[in-house]
């Protein structure tokens, strides 16, 4: 169950910044079920390793099949996960006996959020391609999955049909070219945010490094809920000690630097 655990919550991240569609997702996800005598847990193998549609996928590597289309970001960290299980590490500590502590993030200057201006306007002069553009370009397959969770959002199916990773288009070309170019086919900031979070975490912001840090915060809670599954009655309460466990054991402090300029 342990492994089932770690696993899931490293493909859940991958899903969740748009590495992996939902279907890629929910193929490669242990899938944890009650056992007969109500008290353990069956754990079934992602069937993306079991089904026979993806043999060929399996000999040509973990995404060799031109069903899945990946970016590289998912290769470069599902090998450093693999490649850390060889290290030879200590005995850990149980997460309730961890001692607790902060990260402590410096910010000048830095941009925070890009605005949708900044994304959608041309800011060079020697060329017309704008920033949304160019990240765009260097994500295809990101942007791909971006707009597919967005089309379902906006068509309030959810991201929870996994059966096909492209819901039926709209019959309006235009509003399947406002969702191709910026995410979203109408000005609801629900949908902006969106677009400009996709593009913050994929330029030099405070956004991406919180986020980044605060993946300390979501691998803590995995662990308390690796190690503690079994003492638990209810899955809401592993979840809610979990909760209060992590953020016991880690706190964030953004260190503003720039008081001199602030008024009285």
């Amino acid at each position: 169950y342990a492994i089932a655990e770690i696993w899931n919550s490293v493909i859940v991240s991958l899903y969740n910044n748009h590495l992996l569609s939902a279907k890629q997702m929910a193929k490669m996800l242990y899938e944890v079920s009650p056992g007969d005598d109500g008290k353990t847990q069956t754990v079934n193998e992602p069937r993306y390793f079991i089904t026979q549609e993806d043999v060929g996928a399996a000999t040509a590597g973990l995404f060799g099949s031109a069903r899945f289309h990946y970016s590289e970001e998912v290769s470069r960290r599902l090998s450093f996960f693999a490649h850390s299980l060889a290290n030879g590490m200590p005995e850990p500590v149980p997460v309730q006996n961890m001692p607790t502590f902060t990260v402590m993030v410096p910010h000048y200057s830095e941009k925070m959020l890009m605005s949708l201006s900044e994304l959608i306007k041309v800011s060079d002069t020697t060329s017309d391609v704008t920033l949304l553009e160019y990240l765009k370009f260097l994500y295809p397959t990101d942007w791909e999955n971006f707009v597919i969770e967005n089309r379902m959002l906006d068509n309030g199916d959810g991201v929870n049909d996994v059966e096909s990773d492209y819901p039926e288009k709209r019959a309006n070309p235009v509003e399947e070219e406002l969702f191709n170019a910026i995410g979203f086919r109408k000005m609801d900031p629900k949908f902006v945010l969106r677009t400009r979070v996709w593009a913050s975490l994929r330029t030099q912001t405070l956004y991406r490094t919180v986020d980044g840090f605060h993946n300390y915060y979501n691998a803590l809670k995995v662990l308390y809920r690796a190690e503690n599954a079994a003492d638990h009655a209810t899955e809401q309460d592993l979840e809610d000690t979990a909760h209060y466990l992590a953020n016991r054991k880690f706190k964030m402090l953004l260190a503003m630097q720039r008081y001199q300029k602030f008024s009285q």
